[in-house]
């Protein structure tokens, strides 16, 4: 289920902020506090559209693992970078990915080479 993402102001934080939370297993009480942030004003914010100070967009950076200046640059219209942790993962990911096609390749060779073997072997006993 795709979620559109507007593309400014405070709800569109609120998706990038949700999905952020999701990938850290975070609950928005376990957010709200790790902020110093009420989940009232969080709640306030979004819903209402209200102007947040740079103070606590900081602290939502850094409750998250953001670089500060995060959260306006995505209230601006722009988008968090990706988790070094999931850059991680997914290079092991690919690198898994070629490592199975490189063995397939050679499964298919010696597929292919006993096939001829087993065919030549058995047309020349005919």
């Amino acid at each position: 289920m795709d979620v559109e993402i507007p593309e400014r102001g405070l709800a569109r934080l609120d998706v990038f902020v949700r999905r952020r939370l999701a990938v850290k297993r975070m609950t928005w009480a376990g957010f709200a506090e790790t902020a110093a942030l009420s989940r009232a004003t969080l709640h306030r914010a979004v819903k209402q559209s209200r102007e947040m100070r740079p103070a606590t967009l900081a602290k939502i950076d850094v409750a998250l693992d953001w670089p500060i200046g995060t959260s306006a640059h995505v209230i601006d219209g722009g988008t968090p970078p990706v988790d070094e942790a999931y850059r991680g993962d997914h290079a092991q990911v690919d690198a898994r990915l070629q490592h199975i096609e490189h063995l397939l390749v050679e499964l298919n060779s010696g597929v292919t080479a006993l096939n001829n073997r087993f065919y030549t072997s058995a047309s020349a006993d005919v």
